[in-house]
């Protein structure tokens, strides 16, 4: 389950996605979309501004980042 959720699944300004992501710290597991199901081409840009804009700041703060599969493998 995600710890934290950026609310990102329909078209919104990326501010709004930026500011809701400002609350994450280590340890969270953060739940992003890529799009709108209910849309074949669903817009993306507002998530990836949002993760272009976080990315770098969590990572100068020490955040690790894995993957699904990598972080299954230590529990």
């Amino acid at each position: 389950m995600w710890s934290k959720w950026a609310r990102d699944w329909k078209v919104q300004p990326a501010e709004a996605v930026i500011e809701r992501l400002r609350l994450v710290r280590g340890g969270d597991i953060v739940l992003l979309h890529d799009g709108d199901h209910r849309v074949a081409e669903g817009d993306r840009r507002h998530t990836v501004r949002a993760v272009e804009y976080w990315l770098p700041r969590w990572k100068d703060a020490g955040l690790r980042f894995v993957t699904v599969d990598d972080w299954n493998l230590k529990f």
